[in-house]
């Protein structure tokens, strides 16, 4: 009876020890990206992408601070729905690149990359362009019907 209440008693221990370094370590994520300057919202940042709706560019950036740099992607450059779903999806793969949201008519998507990883605008403007190569290269061989199907199950992006 009693080695039953000191397994019990050791088990306890190790789950509260186990919660308190789990709700430590989530409050260090929490502020894991916000620099020392006061927290930029979405809205902020789609009023600094305006600037670069007359670009040629696929991906800029938009603005930076002490903890990380901030890009807009303008969907307007990508041809079809398929490109923009995949460039999503391709993006969330990446390590290096947070998603934070897009606006309103999705034609730009935003995205955040932490100083740390010590990676330039032109090593995310390429990262970008090979996204959209490798997008281009999927649906080119998918046929009419494959890309139907593809987008049924894929457009999680864009339904209302």
């Amino acid at each position: 009876m009693v080695s039953v209440i000191q397994s019990k008693g050791k088990q306890l221990i190790l789950l509260l020890t186990i919660l308190i370094f789990t709700g430590s370590n989530m409050l260090a994520q929490n502020s894991n990206y916000a620099g020392t300057e006061s927290n930029i919202s979405l809205d902020q940042l789609i009023d600094k992408s305006v600037s670069m709706e007359s670009s040629d560019k696929l991906c800029s950036l938009i603005y930076e601070d002490s903890k990380n740099t901030y890009y807009v992607v303008n969907a307007n450059k990508l041809e079809s729905k398929f490109e923009k779903i995949r460039l999503l999806e391709l993006s969330y793969s990446d390590d290096a690149l947070v998603s934070i949201g897009m606006n309103t008519d999705k034609t730009k998507f935003f995205f955040l990359v932490n100083n740390t990883l010590n990676k330039s605008t032109e090593d995310i403007e390429k990262l970008f362009e090979g996204f959209v190569l490798q997008s281009k290269t999927e649906m080119n061989k998918l046929n009419a019907e494959q890309m139907r199907l593809w987008l049924i199950q894929h457009d999680k992006y864009f339904k209302k």
